[in-house]
């Protein structure tokens, strides 16, 4: 409850000072966008979609000066990972393998680890390689079946499946915030998931929900807070 609610006074602005000579968040968004310009360019990120404009009705509670509300999508590029080989546990994919192929499950453990995704039960070859894709060390994953909405740290490059989607991000302490945010809305995206065998979320509830954006130089500052009061 202490660990939930210091997160839930991070994404609300409460937990560190304000200061008027930040530059204000829509200004930050103008540099994602530029930045999700280039990945698009580079071919590392699909086009992203429309998002829908947020009503009155949408916000929940009141942001502080240089704050802005926008679609989660907005502050960065969301991928599911790929594993489009069928059957999964083909052994053609995994003999001799040296790539890691990181699970839910994985990403559960992240919680022992200071969120840092240190475990996988499976390795690539080259084979299974061309079938998915490598994320680099420190990329932010969120599980979207099976454990919803689990977060955590890639702790070394690594493959992972479509039930898992990785957060493309300008800065390191972007993904951290969005982590926070993830960890305070997890038991409403839970919600999401429909009552079936194994839950499952997609893409477009990830990048609809309505996300508050911080101007840089303050996500620094509650970065740095949250992991004071964490190691305490």
């Amino acid at each position: 409850e202490l660990r939930k609610a210091i997160l839930q006074l991070a994404v609300m602005g409460k937990l560190v000072e304000q200061d008027s000579s930040d530059e204000p968040a829509s200004e930050l968004l103008k540099k994602i966008e530029i930045e999700k310009k280039r990945l698009l360019e580079d071919k590392k990120i699909k086009k992203p979609k429309l998002f829908s404009e947020i009503k009155p009705e949408d916000i929940p509670y009141q942001l502080p000066a240089g704050w802005k509300w926008i679609r989660l999508g907005e502050v960065g590029a969301f991928e599911r990972g790929r594993s489009k080989h069928r059957p999964r546990n083909d052994k053609r994919l995994f003999s001799d393998g040296v790539y890691p192929f990181v699970q839910t499950g994985d990403v559960s453990k992240a919680k022992n680890t200071n969120d840092v995704i240190t475990t996988c039960g499976k390795y690539y070859n080259d084979f299974g390689l061309q079938q998915s894709r490598l994320w680099s060390e420190d990329t932010l994953c969120i599980t979207i079946a099976a454990n919803i909405a689990e977060t955590g740290f890639l702790g070394m490059e690594a493959c992972i499946p479509d039930s898992v989607v990785a957060f493309l991000s300008l800065d390191n302490s972007i993904s951290k915030f969005v982590k926070f945010f993830i960890d305070v809305a997890k038991e409403d995206l839970e919600n999401y998931a429909p009552s079936t065998a194994q839950k499952n979320i997609n893409l477009g509830i990830i990048n609809e929900l309505v996300f508050p954006l911080s101007p840089l130089s303050e996500q620094h500052r509650i970065v740095a807070k949250v992991d004071q009061l964490m190691a305490l």
